[in-house]
């Protein structure tokens, strides 16, 4: 008898169960296949289909102050008149979603905007804060800043140009823990502030309290006269820092006012779908512009943006960044910016947009001068006031 090793030995093979599946490893490998297409299908919703409590800004449209908007042009001054091949005042804009009317944000558009440059994401809390606010209210607060915006700049501009403007300014609230409260009241027309130097200051032109204030300390005790249901009052009040800027020069009167400065001109706008306050700078310039003897661009593209008041002071504004995107896109070679807003500016700059930093609209004409001259190698930048903080 021959030994047979055990590697020798073979079974054949169970032909019932050759390469056939059990029912149990068929189930597994369907749900398993099942679970992923849920898992698969519920990510995508969530990904692309779920809004998310965020708002994203982006790049907005610009628009030539100096132009034509539906075969109208956007800002015609009484004897005024503008060539449009003689340049640009680009006014620029935001464009938002998330916010109430505006569309719902998804994680999708949340990751898009993170790579794309020029747009920015933020929660909805921190921009609405907790209210319900409905489209119909933010528009509508939108286009009063606009109409303020629009009614502002023309006597920036004309104080600017030396136009002898008289005003009726009139209180129309006292802010919040400021030393007004409880002291003016609503409807109350100032007349002059006496200072403690004893001279007399006439409140009868639309920059003189903000230009006042500017020389006055914070805490400079001030009598203030006012027409008080026809007749006339002496206020003693205290100035005060400003709690925005509590370093800077100046102070605050506490108070919220109403200029009433006819125009010794017929100015109007023609601007359709664009809101908020921060087109004020480019409008004064644009007045200034078909006021004055040729055009102020020489031929350039020249972007500005920021809030302006009746003294001509340029006040910051939100959504720099995307209008500086906006304004590069659209052609313009440069960019006034409000000071204020330097800190935003520095390292947000597109390529091959000049940027030029101001604080007054006399700094805003001096800056369009000078490019139009081709002599802004000396204009301050951003980064200069970065280096004097």
């Amino acid at each position: 008898m021959v030994p047979v090793k055990d590697q020798d030995l073979q079974i054949p093979p169970d032909e019932t169960q050759t390469n056939v599946p059990s029912k149990r490893h068929a189930v597994r490998e369907w749900t398993l296949l099942f679970t992923a297409l849920v898992m698969g299908v519920a990510l995508a919703l969530f990904v692309f289909i779920v809004p998310l409590p965020y708002v994203i800004y982006s790049p907005g449209p610009t628009v030539n102050v100096l132009g034509e908007q539906g075969g109208q042009p956007i800002l015609e001054v009484e004897g005024g008149s503008v060539d449009p091949a003689d340049g640009e005042l680009r006014l620029v804009t935001i464009g938002e979603r998330g916010g109430p009317g505006k569309g719902s944000v998804t994680l999708a558009d949340i990751i898009a905007a993170w790579i794309k440059p020029g747009y920015d994401v933020k929660t909805y809390e921190s921009v609405y804060g907790k209210q319900d606010l409905t489209a119909e209210q933010v528009e509508e607060a939108s286009q009063a800043q606009m109409q303020s915006s629009q009614s502002t700049a023309p006597i920036a501009a004309l104080d600017y140009l030396g136009y002898d403007l008289q005003a009726t300014i009139t209180v129309a609230a006292a802010v919040e823990g400021s030393p007004a409260v409880d002291v003016f009241q609503p409807g109350d027309e100032l007349v002059s502030i006496r200072t403690p130097d004893g001279q007399v200051h006439p409140m009868n032109r639309p920059s003189a309290p903000f230009s006042l204030m500017e020389t006055i300390p914070p805490g400079t005790e001030l009598d203030v006269t006012v027409i008080r249901d026809g007749v006339q009052e002496v206020i003693p009040v205290a100035s005060y820092a400003d709690p925005t800027n509590p370093a800077g020069d100046g102070s605050k009167l506490g108070l919220l006012l109403t200029v009433d400065a006819p125009l010794p001109l017929d100015v109007q706008f023609h601007l359709e779908k664009i809101g908020g306050p921060s087109a004020g700078t480019v409008f004064a310039l644009g007045v200034v512009d078909l006021l004055s003897d040729g055009p102020l661009t020489a031929g350039k593209s020249i972007a500005a943006t920021g809030t302006v008041d009746y003294a001509g002071h340029v006040g910051p504004i939100g959504g720099i960044v995307q209008k500086m995107y906006g304004a590069s896109r659209d052609g313009a070679e440069w960019f006034l910016a409000p000071a204020d807003n330097c800190a935003e500016v520095q390292g947000n700059i597109p390529r091959g947009l000049e940027v030029v930093s101001v604080r007054t609209l006399a700094d805003a004409v001096a800056a369009v001068e000078a490019i139009a001259d081709n002599e802004a190698s000396g204009l301050p930048r951003c980064s200069d006031i970065s280096a004097q903080s």
